[in-house]
C-alpha cells in the first residue's frame, strides 16, 4: 500500500488529485454503468455491443427485461496515459466490440482530453471536460477496408468520432458556486510515482469583513508535482495553510454592520444563513488537526481527525444575558471491514446552561454526516469551510443546511466521485461513483491526505426537498396513501423509462398525468422503503409545521400543515423581495450620487473608464449598500407567515391530531418541535403546545392559529 510524499504538494492550490489509469478505467465504466455509453451501436450496418468489465463493483447488476446482461472481458476500457502522441492524444482506451454473429475484437481509440470552463464572479460558472478521439487501431480494420464492406479508416474513424466525441458537463453554477478556479495537468511517471491526471482546485473563501474580501488567485502549474504512488489509483492532498484560510473564510462570512457602521460577527442558529435568527456573537472560528495533551511535562500530540471550534455569546432573549459558549466538532476517518473510509464525528457544546435547540444541531449533524446525503458530503464538509463550520446549526425548518452539500467538493473529488446521477426510481436518486478504497486517509498539521484503489460504486440518496403534498383517504376517510412531490419530475419521466446494468429501483405507481410532479406510496411501500436493505429509499421524518387550524366542537379537528423546506423557500423569496425593493430604493435616492463617485474614482490619475467598467462597479456598489441595509432584516417566522395569509396558497396536507402523530410514530414526518407528543395515563396520545415564555408565546398555541374549512375542492379560507 502506498503513501503520499507531502513534500511532493507545492503547486499552491488549495487541494490536488492525481488520478492514475486504472481510476480512468473506472470512470469509464461508472459512466457505462448509468447509461452514459451505451451498451450497443450500429457502425456501418454492423450492429454490435460494448463489452464492460465484470469485476471491481460494490453491488450486483441489473439485467434487462429478458434477463440478459451485456457481454463482458477482462481487457474491456483498459486505459493508458500517453506522453507526446503525434496526435496529443492523452489516453489510449480499449473497447471490446462484440460484433452481432461475430467473433469480439478490440478497437483501441487515442483520445484527446481538455478542460473547457467559464468563470463569472470570481467562481466557477460551468466546466465541462471535451472527449475527442484522434485516431484508432485495430485488427478489424484491415477486414473492413475489404470487400464487401469498403470502409475506409477515415469513413471507420468518422463513425467512432460521432458515436463517442462530446463534451461531458461537469458542472454549472449550482455546484461550482464554491470553486473559483480548476485546472487540469497530465503528468508522466517514474520509477516511484504512476501517470496521472492532475486535477487543481482552488476554493473561494473570504479573507476579510467586507463583500469583496477574498484571496488572492493562488496556485502555479508550473510547480505542481506528481505525488501519486504507483501502486496506487488516486491521490489526493491539500495545501499546507489551508485550514487558517477555512477558519478566516467562515469567520469573515459571519460579519455584519450594526447601525453605527462597525463591524459585529453574528451568531445564529444557522450561522450562515442570513434569515437565521440572530442569537448571539461570534468570537472566534477555528479549523485544524485534532491536538491532545497527554501529559502536562510533554507537548501536545496531534491527531488522525481534524476539530472545528466555535467560540461566541449566546445572549438570553428574555433576561438579555450573555453566556460564553464552545462548539466543537471533531471529524475522524477510518477504514472499515469492506475498505471504505468511515467518519466518526464527536460533537461537544460547552456552555453554562443548554438552550432548547442544542439538541436538534446534534440530531441534525447526524443527519447531514450519516443519513441520506452520506458520508461522501463530509469530505466536501471538511474542505468547504461553509459547510465545515456550519453543519451543527440548524433551526428546525431550515432544511436546505443538508441542501448545500450539493454544492461540496466531494461533487468534485475525492472518495466518492459522482460520474451521473440518474432517478431510476422517483423516491431516491441513484448517485453512480467511482469510489475509493483508501490506503491512506490522514489529517496532520499540513493538511489532509488520500490515496487508495477505485471500485465502481453508488450510492442512494432520497433528495431532501422532497415533501408530502397531499394525501389519499379510502371511502372511511382513512389516510391510505400519501402523494410525495417531486420537483425534478420531468428527469424522472426521462430516467424511469431508461435501463443500464447499474439501474436500481423498487416498486412503485407512476404520477397521474394530470399532476405529474405528485407520486404515491401506500404505507406498506412507504414501511418497506424505510426497512429496504439498500435504504432507507424515502425520505424520513420530514419537518412539518401545521400552520392552520379546522375547529369543530371548541376543538381541534384537523391541521394544515407546511414542510421546513417549503417554508424556508418563502422565508428565501420574501428575502429577495425585500432585498430587490431596497435596491430600487437605493439606485432611485442614492444612485446619481454613487455613479458620480465611481466615475470620480475610476477617472481619478487621469484614466478614462470605460461604460462598462462603470457601471460594473456602480452595481457593486449598489449591491454592498444593500446588504448593509439588510443586515438587520429577518424574514417573517413560520407562524408569523401563516397570520399574514402568505402560506394558503401552498397548503393541500390536513390531517387530525391523532394522524399527525401517527405519522410521526412511523418516522414519516416529525412535527414541529413548539410541539410536544404526550402520552397521559390513558392509552391515547395527544399534541399540545409545550410551555412558553416571552411575547412569541400567545400566537404560539395552536388555538391561536389561523383557521380554514376543508371543502370538496381542498381547503377554504375565511
Amino acid at each position: 500500500m502506498g503513501t503520499i510524499d507531502q513534500s511532493r504538494v507545492k503547486s499552491g492550490f488549495d487541494v490536488e488529485a492525481l488520478m492514475g489509469a486504472p481510476y480512468l478505467r473506472m470512470v469509464l465504466q461508472t459512466a457505462y454503468d448509468a447509461g452514459v455509453i451505451p451498451a450497443s451501436g450500429e457502425i456501418g450496418g454492423i450492429k454490435f455491443e460494448l463489452a464492460m468489465l465484470n469485476s471491481d463493483r460494490l453491488y450486483e447488476l441489473s439485467a434487462d427485461a429478458d434477463g440478459n446482461l451485456p457481454p463482458t472481458h477482462t481487457e474491456a476500457f483498459e486505459t493508458e496515459i500517453l506522453s507526446n502522441h503525434p496526435l496529443g492524444a492523452n489516453l489510449r482506451v480499449r473497447a471490446m466490440v462484440f460484433p452481432e454473429n461475430n467473433f469480439p475484437f478490440f478497437l483501441d481509440l487515442f483520445v484527446q482530453i481538455d478542460l473547457e470552463k467559464t468563470q463569472e464572479e470570481g467562481t466557477i460558472s460551468s466546466a465541462g471536460i471535451n472527449i475527442t478521439v484522434v485516431d484508432i487501431e485495430s485488427p478489424v480494420l484491415a477486414i473492413l477496408a475489404a470487400p464487401p464492406f469498403n470502409m475506409p479508416k477515415s469513413e471507420v474513424l468518422a463513425k467512432v468520432k460521432e458515436f463517442i466525441d462530446r463534451k461531458i458537463d461537469i458542472g454549472g453554477t449550482s455546484k461550482f458556486k464554491k470553486i473559483e478556479d480548476i485546472a487540469i495537468l497530465w503528468h508522466q511517471g517514474d520509477a516511484d510515482r504512476a501517470p496521472a491526471l492532475g486535477i487543481y482546485i482552488n476554493i473561494r473563501m473570504r479573507n476579510g469583513d467586507e463583500d469583496d474580501q477574498f484571496l488572492p488567485p493562488r496556485g502555479d502549474l508550473v510547480e505542481a508535482l506528481n505525488f501519486l504512488p504507483s501502486d496506487e489509483d488516486i491521490a489526493f492532498a491539500s495545501r499546507s495553510g489551508l485550514y487558517g484560510d477555512m477558519s478566516k473564510d467562515v469567520f469573515s462570512r459571519t460579519a455584519i454592520k450594526n447601525k453605527f457602521g462597525t463591524i459585529e460577527h453574528a451568531l445564529r442558529y444557522n450561522i450562515l444563513n442570513p434569515n437565521s435568527k440572530r442569537i448571539g456573537n461570534v468570537d472566534s472560528i477555528h479549523v485544524g488537526q485534532i491536538v491532545t495533551q497527554t501529559s502536562p511535562s510533554t507537548p501536545p500530540l496531534g491527531l488522525n481527525g481534524l476539530r472545528i471550534t466555535l467560540k461566541g455569546e449566546y445572549e438570553d432573549p428574555i433576561d438579555l444575558t450573555n453566556t460564553d459558549v464552545t462548539f466543537t466538532i471533531d471529524i475522524k476517518p477510518s477504514i472499515n471491514a469492506e475498505g471504505l473510509l468511515d467518519w466518526h464525528t464527536d460533537f461537544d457544546v460547552n456552555v453554562d446552561a443548554l438552550f432548547e435547540f442544542i439538541t436538534f444541531w446534534a440530531v441534525t449533524l447526524t443527519f447531514i454526516l450519516f443519513g441520506p446525503i452520506g458520508a461522501g458530503i463530509l469530505l466536501g464538509a471538511v474542505l468547504v469551510g461553509e459547510i465545515g463550520a456550519g453543519i451543527f446549526f440548524g433551526e428546525y425548518f431550515e432544511a436546505r443546511a443538508a441542501r448545500k452539500a450539493d454544492a461540496t467538493l466531494s461533487d468534485v473529488i475525492p472518495d466518492r466521485l459522482t460520474i451521473k446521477t440518474r432517478r431510476w426510481d422517483p423516491f431516491y436518486a441513484t448517485l453512480h461513483q467511482v469510489v475509493t478504497k483508501p490506503s491512506q486517509a490522514q489529517f496532520n498539521d499540513k493538511g489532509f491526505m488520500l490515496c487508495g484503489k477505485a471500485v465502481v460504486g453508488r450510492s442512494l440518496v432520497p433528495p431532501v426537498d422532497t415533501v408530502i403534498r397531499d394525501e389519499i383517504r379510502n371511502a372511511d376517510g382513512r389516510i391510505t396513501s400519501l402523494r410525495y412531490r417531486l420537483a425534478d419530475f420531468e428527469k424522472i419521466q426521462e430516467d424511469t423509462a431508461l435501463h443500464a446494468v447499474g439501474t436500481h429501483r423498487r416498486e412503485f405507481t407512476p404520477a397521474d398525468p394530470a399532476e405529474p410532479d405528485l407520486f404515491p406510496l401506500t404505507f406498506a411501500q412507504i414501511q418497506a422503503r424505510m426497512d429496504d436493505p439498500d435504504g432507507p429509499l424515502v425520505i424520513k421524518d420530514i419537518p412539518y409545521f401545521p400552520a392552520y387550524t379546522y375547529m369543530r366542537n371548541h376543538q381541534i379537528n384537523q391541521l394544515l400543515c407546511l414542510s421546513g423546506s417549503e417554508l424556508q423557500d418563502v422565508r428565501d423569496l420574501l428575502r429577495n423581495e425585500k432585498s430587490n425593493e431596497i435596491s430600487t430604493e437605493v439606485i432611485a435616492s442614492e444612485g446619481d450620487a454613487i455613479r458620480q463617485q465611481v466615475v470620480d474614482d475610476l477617472s481619478a490619475g487621469g484614466g478614462t473608464p470605460t461604460p462598462e467598467e462603470i457601471e460594473e462597479e456602480f452595481q457593486a456598489r449598489v449591491k454592498k449598500r444593500v446588504k448593509a441595509l439588510m443586515s438587520d432584516y429577518e424574514s417573517p417566522t413560520p407562524i408569523e407567515m401563516a397570520h399574514a395569509g402568505i402560506l394558503a396558497p401552498l397548503l393541500r396536507f390536513d390531517a387530525t391530531p391523532e394522524e399527525l402523530l401517527m405519522l410521526q410514530d412511523k418516522h414519516i414526518i416529525a412535527i414541529d418541535n413548539a410541539l410536544a407528543s404526550i402520552k397521559p395515563r390513558t392509552m391515547h396520545k395527544y399534541l399540545r403546545d409545550k410551555a412558553h415564555s416571552g411575547e412569541e408565546s400567545a400566537k404560539d398555541n395552536l388555538l391561536e392559529r389561523p383557521r380554514y374549512r376543508p371543502g370538496p375542492n381542498g381547503p377554504e379560507f375565511p
